[in-house]
């Protein structure tokens, strides 16, 4: 798996720590799209905390963002969007 750094040196290990300590924000849009779609936040979780990050938008605003997916059941892939302030932490 590629290693990728964020714009401001963020690591995926550093988004993923914060994911397994619950320091998530969960946007009330993402909530909602998930909720359509059948996505719990468990399988949410479990996609930054194990996923392959295979896109990355260090100039994004208000903060740099990645994409990762992982596969949540057989032969289904879910595609999560992270954004990280790491003032926040």
């Amino acid at each position: 798996m590629e290693r990728y750094t964020l714009h401001c040196e963020l690591t995926l290990e550093e988004i993923r720590a914060a994911a397994i300590a619950d320091r998530i924000k969960w946007r009330y849009h993402a909530l909602q799209r998930a909720r359509q779609r059948g996505i719990t936040r468990q399988q949410a979780k479990h996609v930054i905390c194990s996923g392959e990050m295979i896109e990355e938008q260090p100039d994004s605003e208000p903060f740099p963002k990645c994409l990762l997916v992982a596969e949540v059941l057989p032969g289904r892939p879910l595609y999560v969007s992270v954004s990280y302030d790491e003032a926040e932490g």
